[in-house]
């Protein structure tokens, strides 16, 4: 639409405001009320149809009260506001999008508004929580809780970029039929890094309410799943829970370690005659007994295989499989039988990429918090709950 279209069907709909203004203002319905014409007056309004200037009346009764005539069908004026919703619904859209707020302010909408319109936009859509259920009664009577951490740049009130520690807990009642998560609740820690990684009676004592709150006594066992922080196994014990070594973060250490795939690696040139003897690989064999729980069968024939190749394999390589050894020795209580009924597979960093990477990592723009939060809360299904702590 070219610019003198524009001005016309914004001249139009400006002549149609006012005409419905002056009806009103000369009804009978105005008379009843009791109000007088105190003055005319134009307000400008920014919408994204661009920027109009609507003539209204201002009246008073006889308590000296003003009044304005709210109910003009052509367009609702906002109180207090000089933008209208399409801006306000717009402008967070292209937020979930990750366009930063100059871009909103340059290139969306040539300057129209301004970057503080932007922020305050963004601020007043942020929430703690967005709750769409409470204490479900059609589920397992397993409540998991799936825990971890990672880590954001995000800009504080004074726009200072600061490194973040996103602590995340995922609780959730299972998987259906479909093989889907039910009755997710997302809970979701911000604090800087420098505040160290521990948790205090507070935290613990929070995490316990909002369990308490959203799933009521409606489960039996509470399961955890963490990668063998600290924190994880003290809010397993302050739960009573069952505490579970995650099973992505044993995969992920073992491939490193000694997995390979179709291309030329270290780990293919020093592994592969383990497959071609056994027809199956290393990476495979440590991983069923680790399935099973048979954690130090695994080490003995880890060891084992390294020992006999020992010549051929890097100080980076030798440091890893220490580093493993004593990953699997100190979670050793926490390795389970993974084949058994609670074991559900591992979901933890699928929910971190989910829930923070996807809308807290964007190219070339550093959210603030606010704006972190609004993202998220936007972004939260309507099946699911989502709480700031």
């Amino acid at each position: 639409m070219n610019e003198n279209a524009q001005r016309l069907i914004k001249e139009h709909l400006e002549s149609l405001f006012f005409e419905q203004e002056q009806a009103f203002a000369h009804s009978q319905a105005r008379k009843d009320l009791g109000w007088n014409i105190r003055q005319i007056r134009c307000r400008k309004i920014k919408s994204k149809q661009g920027v109009f200037n609507f003539k209204r009346y201002l009246f008073i009764d006889k308590q000296n009260q003003y009044h304005f005539y709210d109910n003009n069908p052509i367009w609702t004026i906002p109180k207090h506001k000089n933008i209208d919703l399409s801006i306000i619904e717009n402008v967070v859209a292209l937020k979930k999008e990750g366009m930063s707020n100059r871009a909103i302010k340059e290139i969306a909408y040539q300057n129209m508004i301004c970057a503080k319109t932007i922020t305050n936009i963004l601020k007043s859509q942020t929430q703690q929580q967005k709750i769409n259920f409470k204490q479900p009664t059609d589920s397992g009577r397993i409540l998991y809780l799936e825990v971890d951490d990672t880590f954001l740049d995000l800009r504080n009130s004074s726009n200072t970029i600061n490194k973040n520690r996103v602590r995340v807990i995922v609780a959730h009642k299972g998987k259906n039929s479909n093989n889907e998560i039910v009755h997710k609740t997302v809970i979701v820690e911000l604090a800087l890094t420098k505040s160290g990684s521990g948790i205090d009676d507070a935290y613990i004592e929070t995490i316990r309410s909002k369990i308490e709150e959203i799933y009521g006594n409606d489960f039996d066992q509470i399961i955890i799943y963490g990668d063998g922080a600290s924190f994880i196994k003290t809010l397993a014990k302050a739960l009573n829970a069952k505490y579970i070594l995650d099973w992505f973060h044993i995969i992920h250490k073992l491939f490193s370690l000694c997995g390979f795939g179709k291309y030329k690696t270290e780990n293919k040139k020093i592994f592969l005659d383990y497959l071609l003897t056994y027809e199956v690989s290393l990476f495979k064999t440590i991983k069923l007994l680790l399935l099973q729980g048979k954690w130090e069968l695994a080490l003995q024939i880890l060891v084992y295989e390294f020992k006999n190749k020992w010549d051929k394999i890097s100080k980076i390589k030798k440091k890893l499989l220490q580093d493993f050894i004593k990953y699997i020795k100190n979670n050793k209580d926490f390795i389970k039988d993974f084949e058994q009924e609670y074991h559900i597979g591992s979901h933890t960093e699928a929910f971190i990429s989910h829930h923070i990477k996807k809308y807290g990592k964007k190219k070339f723009a550093v959210f603030g918090v606010d704006t972190f939060k609004t993202i998220l809360l936007f972004n939260t299904k309507s099946n699911e709950n989502l709480i700031f702590i």
